[in-house]
């Protein structure tokens, strides 16, 4: 007759006897109490009845204290930031925080404020508190690894960290990122994507004239949706009394007048609300003779 293996106890080493469903430790001096029973989480006979926790340190619930729920009876509450919570995913306490988890697939995911964790033991991040990742949307967003650990998301496992200008999860800091010390919220002053987009508006228009202050690019697919709205904004340098100058000198600004339409209008409103300018924009332009392909393009838009 084959005899099965001995179990030794996970806290001191000594043999365990197993009778009914509570484990016996041979060693009198037993450091973890000397009476377990069967630790859900890591499947051994490791939970101590005397201190309420699992002694076995491969456990992911290690030393943590586990009371017995007064709800469903089983030995599952937990302390969690001062909170009590049933790790029991049957717990009436939890019917109507549980959703499904995004890694293990379960509905084990106890989506309240004060957990944000998954609590099948058998999942990859137990306990590891998990929020809704701000570029793919989905709840896999690993606070304790400070990035998304969706395999479709653009931004897979790149660090975040909090952004100052805009409050949330986006600045890049992940020193390797193309993009490391920079926002990626693309509602963020601090946006990368923004600031690339100034600094070629700034620099040369596709004439190869220069362009000075603020800009303001309208989106060409707003300018597809655009309705019979119509509204006319002055572009050029103004007086107190809001009108506009005439100059006649070709060293001064001119006046030039833009004709925004349907919802481009209503994008530019909030553009300009957004950067705190006025609906009156300031534009220096430099003059110089137009080139043919200018012309061209001109003669087309007209």
């Amino acid at each position: 007759m084959v005899q099965k293996p001995k179990r030794k106890c996970a806290a001191c080493g000594s043999i365990l006897e197993v009778i009914g469903s509570k484990a016996l430790c041979k060693n009198p001096e037993c450091s973890g109490g000397g009476v377990f029973t069967l630790c859900e989480f890591c499947g051994d006979y490791s939970l101590s009845l005397k201190f309420r926790y699992c002694v076995n340190q491969n456990c992911r619930l290690y030393k943590m204290r586990r009371d017995v729920c007064p709800i469903c009876n089983s030995q599952k509450l937990i302390t969690y930031k001062g909170r009590p919570i049933c790790m029991n995913p049957s717990c009436i306490s939890n019917r109507k925080g549980l959703s499904d988890c995004f890694f293990c697939g379960d509905e084990t995911f106890l989506k309240v404020s004060v957990a944000m964790f998954c609590v099948n033991p058998s999942c990859a991040h137990l306990l590891e508190r998990v929020v809704e990742c701000f570029h793919c949307g989905q709840l896999s967003f690993v606070e304790s690894a400070g990035c998304c650990e969706n395999g479709d998301c653009a931004f897979y496992k790149v660090r975040m960290v909090l952004c100052k200008s805009c409050g949330r999860m986006t600045k890049v800091a992940g020193k390797d990122h193309p993009q490391y010390g920079r926002c990626s919220n693309p509602d963020c002053g601090d946006y990368f994507l923004q600031s690339d987009r100034q600094d070629e508006e700034a620099t040369t228009t596709s004439s190869g004239r220069r362009l000075c202050g603020d800009t303001v690019a309208i989106p060409i697919e707003t300018l597809h949706s655009a309705s019979a709205e119509q509204e006319e904004i002055f572009v050029g340098e103004v007086k107190e009394q809001g009108q506009a100058q005439e100059k006649s000198s070709n060293d001064l600004t001119p006046v030039l007048r833009i004709e925004v339409v349907g919802d481009a209008l209503a994008w530019l409103k909030d553009e300009l609300r957004r950067r705190g300018l006025s609906s009156v924009i300031r534009v220096r332009v430099e003059f110089a003779e137009p080139d043919d392909d200018w012309a061209d393009g001109l003669d087309k838009v007209k």
